[in-house]
């Protein structure tokens, strides 16, 4: 045993010491104090985070509340930007729970961002279906546009760029996100429009390939919580040509709440109310319809989008639910007098194409 001992001695072997794990994500595991990033800094939700954190809150029994820890999270990510030792200690706080308890969780997700990320955080998605139809050229194109690589942060602290796991549009791959927007079936052409219409200062099509007859996006780039749509009457129906405009207004928790549709323009329809207010179960709140008349799933989750929602309402245009009862006399009259129902809608057609009725 010694004369193995000195040879391996004499053969220079030395234990191996590992001072971290290979990296295999652009985020940080471990924390670091930075002058931006340390537990000095303060960190408070605003008043209507703080009405919002409160609504999450609500919707966990007593002795289960820590099962808002992420919803609590994301909230304070996207009203910092990103997500800050102080904002995870903040979440801890408000649940009762140790620190380090919030902090595991943090370090475990990489939706979590826990340094400086730009305005536009650019996610492309390399998993297998998106790396099959071009990803690698299309994470290129965003490298070389932006002047920067994975993990990295333009200079003037607008864009950050992420390669990420599958995002759940693999149908549509390749395609990227910027914040919570899909941009899918894309080429490096498309990816260098979206790019150079962000740095102008404008918002992207809500996708590239928008569903026929609908255009949407946010009224202007500071307020992103308010969207402005239009909505082309489906053919074959009563609704067909007309250009409808509507508004939708997002909650401070979307998406775990959905945001609120109203049309700007006159309707007379059965399921939208006489202010234009629209009902539809894809609006209504998340979990069982206490009335017992929607299936909690025909109700909203967070995994639904605003191109579902205007589909949604298109569909709605086309084949009204007369038992839904918002406009009671629109669905009287879609029942019983289908003739003047048309002869109604076909006025308000006119209207919205600016011609006499």
């Amino acid at each position: 045993m010694l004369r193995l001992f000195a040879k391996t001695m004499r053969l220079g072997a030395t234990r191996p010491l590992s001072t971290s794990t290979v990296k295999m994500s652009d985020n940080l595991f471990v924390h670091r104090d930075t002058p931006e990033d340390n537990p000095s800094i303060p960190f408070e939700f605003t008043a209507d985070n703080k009405k919002a954190s409160e609504a999450i809150l609500n919707i966990y029994p007593e002795g289960h509340k820590r099962g808002a820890m992420i919803p609590l999270l994301d909230l304070a990510q996207r009203q910092h930007g990103w997500l800050p030792i102080s904002a995870m200690h903040k979440v801890a706080d408000i649940l009762g729970l140790p620190h380090m308890r919030v902090y595991e969780v943090a370090t475990f997700y990489t939706m979590f961002m826990r340094k400086p990320t730009g305005k536009y955080h650019i996610q492309v998605c390399t998993t297998t279906p998106c790396w099959l139809c071009g990803s690698d050229e299309v994470l290129e194109a965003c490298k070389k546009n932006l002047g920067i690589g994975v993990g990295e942060t333009t200079k003037d602290g607008k864009f950050t760029i992420s390669e990420v796991e599958c995002l759940g549009a693999c149908v549509n791959a390749p395609m990227l996100a910027v914040n919570d927007d899909y941009y899918e079936d894309l080429s490096v052409a498309d990816t260098e429009e979206i790019l150079n219409s962000l740095k102008q200062g404008q918002q992207p099509q809500l996708t590239l390939n928008p569903p026929e007859g609908i255009i949407a996006g946010p009224i202007s780039e500071e307020n992103f919580f308010e969207w402005e749509a239009l909505i082309t009457g489906p053919e074959g129906t009563c609704f067909e040509g007309g250009i409808f405009t509507a508004k939708l207004i997002f909650p401070p928790d979307y998406p775990l709440s959905p945001p609120k549709m109203k049309f700007t323009c006159e309707m007379f329809h059965p399921n939208i109310f006489t202010d234009g207010r629209v009902c539809i179960s894809i609006l209504h709140a998340p979990g069982d319809d206490p009335l017992g008349y929607e299936l909690s799933a025909e109700r909203w989750s967070p995994v639904q989008s605003v191109e579902k929602i205007l589909l949604s309402v298109v569909s709605m245009l086309a084949e009204p639910n007369d038992e839904s009862g918002a406009n009671v006399d629109a669905a009287i009259m879609w029942r019983e007098n289908r003739e003047e129902f048309n002869k109604i809608a076909r006025r308000i057609v006119r209207k919205t194409l600016g011609l006499s009725s």
